[in-house]
């Protein structure tokens, strides 16, 4: 049986996120290209995992995920934190979670979870707004270049407990269109997505929306959701069992006859791949750029033990 994926759009959440990058103004439901950017983000976490038996459902209700929920939300709340986290929680007499060979916690962020049994994964789109916190990195030079053009403050970095810096409204001076991206600018554009993930968005009215805005808006779009869909699919690898711990007193393996081992899979203790670290996608959050990951269907690669486990251990065929 493959695995089950429910991607859980938590809408209270995702689309004041969306306000935060110019996407709306972060109180309507229906914001502008809401359609296109859930089924972007959908489609590149898909792409990661083509070849492995996965099966993916969407939903906007929490009660009605099946199989490992991941909520894309608003703010993980972790000053400079990677904006995603994975948890694991079982009741009963099973295996300790806290002592095997895989990268699975009973603990999200050093809290010990309520009891019962679940696979969950959290992504909070707005705390990528954190890089901002170093104003001469790539990072932070890179949100600008994306999303400064849809009205994002230089500096809207958060600090919890604050909120982002409030974008600037839409206006035109001279033909050149900037701010917050409103349904004038939805309803005199067409928009496709393709099955990588990739938002097309074009003008139809360019008296309202010029092409420059038509392009502004597409790449702003593409860089939210090619990020977001790449944090979602990590954390769902971690929901997976990537990448096994290194200590020897949590993973360790007693084989009959040949003594006590590592798992041939081992990263670091937090579940990423060791050093040295390439833009992978399972190397710790804070090493990945965003440059990199805003870039229109890129997808980072695996390494070849993590590939080999999912296909080994998730079959698209068994």
């Amino acid at each position: 049986m493959p695995v089950v994926f429910t991607v859980f759009f938590r809408m209270s959440d995702f689309v004041p996120s969306l306000g935060h990058f110019g996407i709306g103004d972060g109180t309507k439901f229906n914001a502008p290209y809401i359609g296109a950017i859930k089924e972007s983000i959908v489609n590149v976490i898909m792409g990661y995992y083509n070849g492995v038996g996965a099966r993916f459902a969407t939903t906007t209700k929490a009660a009605n995920s099946i199989g490992i929920e991941v909520e894309i939300g608003g703010i993980m709340g972790q000053f400079g934190s990677f904006p995603g986290g994975s948890s694991v929680q079982e009741s009963g007499a099973g295996f300790a979670i806290r002592s095997n060979i895989f990268a699975w916690r009973e603990e999200s962020f050093g809290v010990l979870l309520a009891p019962g049994d679940h696979f969950r994964a959290k992504v909070g789109p707005s705390s990528i707004l954190f890089r901002n916190q170093d104003q001469k990195s790539d990072d932070s030079k890179v949100l600008n270049e994306v999303f400064g053009p849809l009205g994002v403050a230089r500096d809207s970095g958060i600090d919890p407990p604050n909120d982002p810096k409030a974008t600037k409204p839409r206006t035109v001076t001279s033909g050149r269109v900037e701010g917050q991206v409103t349904d004038l600018d939805a309803t005199n554009t067409s928009v496709s997505v393709s099955a990588a993930g990739v938002i097309k968005v074009t003008t139809t009215n360019p008296s309202v929306v010029p092409a420059q805005r038509a392009s502004d808006i597409q790449r702003a779009l593409n860089a939210f959701t090619n990020s977001v869909g790449y944090i979602a699919a990590h954390e769902l690898g971690h929901c997976l069992g990537l990448v096994a711990k290194a200590d020897p007193k949590k993973t360790s393996v007693t084989i009959p006859g040949k003594g006590a081992t590592l798992s041939p899979l081992s990263g670091d203790d937090e579940g990423h791949n060791l050093p040295p670290h390439a833009n992978n996608f399972m190397d710790p959050g804070e090493t990945i750029r965003l440059r990199t990951i805003f870039t229109p269907g890129q997808r980072l690669a695996f390494r070849d033990s993590n590939r080999k486990y999912l296909l080994d251990c998730f079959p698209e065929r068994p």
